[in-house]
């Protein structure tokens, strides 16, 4: 189950009644659709592939990524979707209950967890089972139909899986399906049923094939880490906001947009009051969980396109899209009352802590046309909030002046972190400066190996000239879309080579290999 640690600030754990209902559903019609499946199945057969899946399974759930957000991700799909092509309904049911008995013994999950997640999956197989059966005998000894059973498999497994978590996700504990149902996910779990498909196939024709097509699960974990380098990349680790170079790109994307679309645009610093005092009396653990309360409460009053980030010690900062002085001055407001009115939990000292933000406000064009006059009249105006008495927020005024006082404008401070950032390290964080982009690249590179394999192996049974047609060009696509990294690049074009020779012989490896060494020259690597 993709979960997510709840905030200390949250509710109790538990599931809302909502999510008991749709639980409920989902049992209920795991239930209803695979009565049918059971009664009519026939006797059992295929004990060894069965026990072969469900150990592999029960495996791979226990060897689960976990990203920075307590996201899950398993490679389980590719074992229950070969089970889907393999096994009858009587021993396919039981996959998802056998896969998840080692892990609760080791995790001990809340009981509705562990619930949901079998329920689903079972759901999610069987519904692939008779997609399946249906489509394959719809086609009858038509050519295709068994890859056709395959393709409808690999869509309702998809679909019903991450559809039932991100719908329970909402309703459990709040999150956006958006975020659950993102590109990354899906094209990840849609990879992984494709390998099932090449493994099934690979089972029927030749057992010892088997570890070609496990193979491009070294290919996944490495795109799996994507989502925690990306998340790295971009967030302040105390707080979950975003750090300082995130934003200051949010900020310049967003300043060219509002440009370009004559739109408003504010921004809004904050600074802590009396941090130092903080840490001075109930020590630096509980300044840290202070500001983490802080960042819990701009998260709650802030929409979902806008940024906030943490700058670095006390200092905020949040950039509001489509946002007026004014709607920005009042949305600062409302920040700064809610934290002056909730106390914050601070567990090593055992007691809440109150404290005060001071807030500057200024907008886009009024306050200025690029990144640095924008921080820096609400910075000013933050400033300004302090010599007030604190615990204020001020709008910037057309002409910003620091006092001979003043402190060192927080512009200035994220200029110059970014100038002493050694070389190597601006080239990795702008490598990742785009994660989403990277995300997808990655798992399309996947995707693409592992489709590459399984029309390979669908091909395999009968070797045209049209099959090396075939296969050339998905070395051809997979090798001009390979991902580069420090020393050399990832290729899905050496999965399907290596499905070619085995197809065709080694007379194929030098025309495979040319094709490769072209697309590189295309690609100018």
């Amino acid at each position: 189950m993709s979960e997510r640690m709840l905030a200390p600030t949250a509710p109790a754990p538990g599931l809302p009644d909502q999510a008991k209902i749709f639980l409920f559903a989902v049992g209920i019609a795991a239930t209803a659709i695979s009565m049918p499946a059971l009664l009519h199945g026939g006797r059992p057969h295929g004990w060894i592939a069965f026990a072969v899946l469900a150990v592999a399974a029960a495996v791979a759930q226990l060897f689960a990524f976990h990203t920075i957000r307590n996201q899950v991700f398993h490679t389980t799909p590719l074992f229950f979707i070969a089970g889907v092509m393999l096994l009858p309904p009587q021993l396919l049911i039981l996959l998802p209950l056998i896969s998840h008995v080692p892990d609760w013994l080791r995790k001990r999950y809340a009981w509705y967890i562990q619930t949901f997640n079998i329920l689903n999956f079972t759901l999610a197989i069987m519904a692939a089972w008779g997609a399946d059966r249906l489509v394959s005998s719809t086609l009858g000894d038509r050519s295709g139909s068994w890859a056709a059973g395959a393709a409808a498999a690999v869509i309702v497994y998809v679909v019903l899986n991450n559809g039932s978590f991100a719908v329970i996700l909402h309703l459990a504990r709040g999150h956006s399906p958006r975020d659950i149902l993102n590109p990354q996910t899906l094209s990840a779990d849609a990879a992984l049923a494709c390998l099932g498909i090449a493994f099934a196939h690979f089972w029927q024709v030749d057992a010892w094939l088997l570890p070609f097509a496990i193979a491009p699960l070294a290919l996944l974990h490495a795109a799996l880490h994507l989502p925690q380098l990306r998340e790295e990349a971009r967030m302040d680790s105390k707080t979950g906001l975003a750090n300082a170079r995130h934003f200051m790109e949010t900020l310049k994307e967003e300043l060219t947009r509002a440009r370009r679309f004559s739109r408003p645009l504010s921004v809004i610093v904050a600074d802590l009051d009396l941090l130092r005092n903080v840490n001075n009396t109930y020590g630096h653990l509980a300044g840290d969980a202070v500001l983490a309360g802080i960042a819990e409460i701009v998260r709650s009053h802030v929409r979902r396109y806008d940024v906030a980030a943490r700058f670095g010690g006390e200092e905020f900062a949040i950039v509001l899209p489509e946002t007026t002085e004014m709607e920005a001055w009042e949305t600062a407001e409302r920040i700064r009352q809610a934290v002056a009115e909730t106390p914050i939990w601070a567990e090593n000292a055992g007691q809440y802590v109150n404290v005060t933000l001071s807030m500057g406000v200024a907008s886009f064009p009024a306050h200025g046309t690029d990144p640095d006059d924008l921080l820096h009249h609400a910075d000013v105006a933050a400033y300004h909030a302090k010599l007030q008495g604190r615990n204020r927020a001020f709008r910037a005024s057309r002409r910003a002046r620091l006092s001979a006082v003043a402190g060192e404008p927080l512009i200035a401070a994220v200029v110059r972190e970014m100038e002493e950032t050694p070389p190597r390290r601006r080239r990795e964080v702008a490598r990742f400066g785009r994660p989403a982009r990277a995300g997808v690249l990655v798992t399309a590179v996947g995707a693409a190996g592992i489709a590459a394999g399984g029309v390979a192996a669908l091909l395999a049974h009968r070797p045209e000239p049209r099959a090396l047609l075939v296969v050339a060009a998905l070395v051809a696509v997979g090798q001009f879309f390979a991902l580069e990294i420090d020393n050399g690049t990832i290729s899905a074009g050496a999965v399907a080579a290596l499905a070619g020779v085995a197809m065709f012989g080694a007379g194929s490896a030098l025309l495979l290999a040319a094709i490769g060494v072209v697309m590189d020259v295309a690609a100018r690597r």
